[in-house]
């Protein structure tokens, strides 16, 4: 698998250097950087690729409230969601940087997963 870059004209030079950007646009995921030595007449500039976490990790943020499906910007705002949603051998990846950090919920896990904690600690099954 993988992928191409065309630049925006064959002179760009575009890939002539490529680096790891961090997480430019916030969401979670680590986005690539790639050099176009060639644009606007030889100045120089690069573009940005925006990545995405794969199919098999779901996000819970228990502070959020509004869409939900499980991915960084818009996570499922209990672990049963999580639980019920992740593919096995998925990874569940808890937001510990909320305002809500904890859950009194209970939940059956029947598949194999990875659960992380990011950012933070997070509490299952404990009283706040």
């Amino acid at each position: 698998g993988g992928f191409v870059i065309n630049g925006i004209d064959s002179q760009d030079a575009s890939g002539d250097s490529v680096s790891g950007a961090g997480d430019v646009n916030g969401d979670g995921a680590p986005d690539l950087l790639v050099g176009a030595t060639g644009l606007n007449d030889f100045a120089g500039g690069a573009y940005v690729v925006f990545s995405t976490f794969p199919g098999n990790t779901r996000w819970v943020d228990f502070a959020h409230g509004g869409t939900e499906n499980g991915l960084f910007n818009t996570p499922f705002n209990t672990f049963s969601e999580a639980v019920a949603s992740v593919p096995s051998g998925g990874t569940i990846k808890l937001k510990g940087n909320s305002a809500d950090t904890s859950s009194t919920e209970t939940s059956t896990i029947s598949k194999p997963m990875t659960i992380e904690a990011v950012l933070g600690a997070v509490t299952i099954g404990a009283a706040p």
